[in-house]
């Protein structure tokens, strides 16, 4: 698909240079949201476990401190990915700019 795009940009005598960039910006962010999907399933896997452990009446200090492990797992996870996309739209807004004002 991107050498398509990339061919047809040629012939039509478009620069190819952003579109290499915005090609390389929703790489980053599809492996990103990947690698941070997994930790939202681990998240999840935990929120499962923890319920599993309320059911079989384990002591209420251990369950305590595995929910405070589960929210923080989760807001971190949240936290990371939201500054992961401010930082590498901020990039790409950078290298955007800078190939624009070359030409």
């Amino acid at each position: 698909m991107s050498w398509v795009v990339i061919i047809d940009a040629r012939v039509q005598g478009v620069e190819v240079r952003p579109i290499k960039l915005a090609w390389h910006f929703l790489i980053h962010i599809l492996i990103g949201t990947a690698i941070f999907v997994g930790i939202g399933i681990a998240y999840f896997a935990l929120h499962l476990f923890v319920e599993w452990l309320e059911e079989h009446k384990i002591s209420p200090p251990v369950i305590v401190v595995l929910r405070m492990l589960e929210y923080l797992v989760f807001g971190v996870d949240a936290l990371s990915y939201s500054w992961f996309v401010i930082i590498l739209g901020l990039k790409f807004g950078k290298e955007i700019y800078k190939e624009l004002r070359n030409d």
